[in-house]
């Protein structure tokens, strides 16, 4: 039996511009609804999300809110580059009462970034997350070869404020091999943490700590190095120079 071709994609058929991809794997685990900025008033009441207690207050900006606007900060940056804009693909997969594809890879001219809320239990399926986001990549690669259209190495990039609760080993394997056959490049950010923990495991690169209050920076820095990765040639991506992590908490 001939093997199956994949369904045509409208927009690489009209857009045969290099594609450079990145998926977000972002935590929506219920710690992410924590109060980090603009505090409001003790309700006396307590909740339980990731094996913490934590108290509940009225009003405030939590990590979420500085997270959805840190997605915002990421599509004005990129379509205001008329190049990224057409090159920068943006995918965006959540775990926290369970993994969610939000977003299927799509131009930054046509990412809507989506809404995201805190989850209402403590779950933190981080390796199924990851995992997910790989087929996705696997996924579009192929589509991309199917309409003969160049791509530059994926990006997967990571924000968790913990660690994971699921099995997340056969994620670190995947990881490891993808980055040692440069199929892949892995970024992981952890959130108000020290305890770095899993997330050493996973990356090959050291892990970057940064506050939930310079999500915005964070953001910012991501829209730089895209800009700058969609402006490469297919395997020449290695050699540019990334900017500086303003955010990164040392």
């Amino acid at each position: 039996m001939a093997e199956q071709l994949p369904f045509v994609d409208v927009a690489l058929a009209t857009n045969p511009q290099q594609r450079c991809a990145c998926v977000l794997v972002l935590d929506v685990s219920g710690s992410m609804g924590t109060i980090v900025a603009n505090a409001g008033r003790d309700t006396g009441q307590t909740m339980q999300a990731d094996g913490q207690t934590f108290r509940v207050v009225s009003g405030g900006t939590t990590r979420m809110d500085l997270l959805n606007q840190g997605l915002q900060t990421l599509k004005g940056a990129l379509i205001e580059d008329p190049l990224a804009s057409q090159r920068v693909e943006l995918a965006v997969v959540t775990f926290g009462d369970t993994v969610k594809v939000e977003q299927p890879f799509v131009t930054a001219a046509e990412f809507t970034p989506p809404a995201l809320h805190p989850s209402s239990s403590g779950g933190t399926p981080m390796g199924k997350a990851i995992l997910t986001a790989i087929e996705l990549i696997e996924e579009r690669k192929k589509m991309y070869k199917s309409h003969s259209v160049p791509y530059l190495r994926p990006w997967l990039f990571l924000i968790a404020d913990g660690m994971p609760d699921d099995d997340w080993s056969e994620a670190a394997k995947r990881i490891r091999e993808y980055e040692d056959q440069k199929k892949l490049v892995f970024f992981a950010i952890l959130t108000d943490g020290e305890n770095v923990g899993v997330l050493s495991q996973l990356s090959v690169r050291p892990v970057k700590r940064v506050d939930s209050v310079k999500y915005k920076e964070l953001f910012e820095w991501l829209s730089a190095t895209q800009k700058s990765m969609s402006q490469s040639a297919p395997g020449s991506e290695l050699q540019v120079k990334l900017p500086a992590p303003g955010w990164e908490t040392v």
